[in-house]
């Protein structure tokens, strides 16, 4: 207690007193003299106004804060080594002012106030144009995967862009309006190739084809399993009806059509279960470089995939050599550098 009145009440004055806690008081203490050295130096007024809007970006709010210490202060000790700077604080107010019409307080204040903006501005742009001129960025969810960026993550560049790049934002819209006719091409050209390769055993790309191949390009297969059938088959009928009838027999010949099919895959129930197959049985490690296969090489993981890619290590085709010289090849296509949380 303290002449009758508790420590909790005392504080609680203090800080009506002035409409701030102690920590913000103090800290207007220190920034008073600051305030004051900086107007009263010989720079130059960009040097001026760059320091000041670290301290004060509004002048209304600057001479609040400070005109109530002055008001209410009058004996307040803590207040005494900082008197002839409140006193003198119209003063403060006027080159305040004459700075803030030269627009050079604007202008730091619009660098200070988007500070974030400009830190991550390299890395959005890198991360906008790659959309840009990705032929799969109309898959914005695989898109993303590959740069190991969420949704919001990615908004958060976009924002950034139309804050600071308007051409490179228009670039980016026109884009995004052209998204469904680039993906409408580019999922046509690769069902023709899918059923070239079920003819001839081979893909555009001189890739042997195999179940394996056409679990990982044929699309359709993500979001809910049930539409799959639904969405190629009519996808077939509209823009690749030539090749309609052996990418669906393919399909139903692989069993495919099931609604679990593409089911993503458990990974965590597969180590919990000891496995042997054809008398070898699956260790850990193996899983490990299965796994590791599936991943790097962009397969759906899921339960079908998983045992081709096992027959294919048990066979040999997989090994940990591969899956190592693999990983040394698979570079970030960019890596993930915002230099801030972005809140999910």
């Amino acid at each position: 207690m303290n002449n009758g009145v508790s420590k909790r009440g005392r504080t609680r004055y203090e800080e009506t007193r002035y409409m701030c806690s102690t920590k913000e008081f103090n800290e207007r203490i220190e920034n008073i003299v600051k305030i004051h050295r900086i107007i009263n130096s010989d720079l130059d007024d960009v040097e001026k106004s760059k320091r000041l809007v670290e301290m004060v970006n509004n002048i209304e709010f600057f001479k609040k804060k400070y005109g109530i210490l002055l008001r209410n202060g009058e004996l307040d000790p803590r207040l005494n080594n900082v008197r002839p700077y409140l006193y003198n604080i119209n003063h403060l107010f006027e080159e305040f002012e004459r700075l803030e019409k030269t627009d050079y307080i604007e202008g730091f204040n619009y660098l200070h106030e988007n500070k974030d903006y400009f830190d991550n501005y390299e890395y959005a742009k890198k991360v906008i144009n790659l959309y840009i001129n990705s032929e799969y960025s109309y898959d914005l969810n695989s898109f993303l995967e590959k740069l190991n960026l969420n949704q919001k993550e990615f908004k958060y560049c976009v924002s950034i862009i139309e804050e600071l790049d308007i051409e490179l934002y228009k670039l980016f819209m026109d884009k995004q309006k052209n998204s469904t006719k680039d993906r409408d091409t580019i999922i046509s050209k690769t069902l023709s190739d899918l059923s070239n390769g079920i003819k001839t055993g081979e893909l555009s790309d001189g890739t042997k084809f195999d179940k394996l191949e056409f679990i990982k390009r044929v699309p359709f297969k993500n979001g809910c399993s049930g539409l799959f059938m639904k969405n190629i088959s009519n996808f077939l009928i509209k823009n690749n009806p030539q090749d309609k009838e052996i990418i669906m027999k393919y399909i139903y010949d692989n069993d495919m059509n099931a609604a679990s099919y593409f089911k993503p895959l458990l990974i965590n129930q597969i180590y919990n279960v000891k496995t042997t197959v054809n008398g070898r049985e699956i260790t850990k490690e193996d899983n490990d470089i299965i796994f590791t296969y599936i991943e790097i090489n962009e397969i759906p993981c899921i339960w079908n995939s998983y045992k081709l890619v096992r027959e294919k290590l048990i066979q040999g085709e997989v090994t940990p050599e591969l899956v190592e010289e693999q990983k040394r090849n698979n570079k970030p296509i960019l890596v993930k550098n915002l230099k801030m949380m972005v809140k999910q």
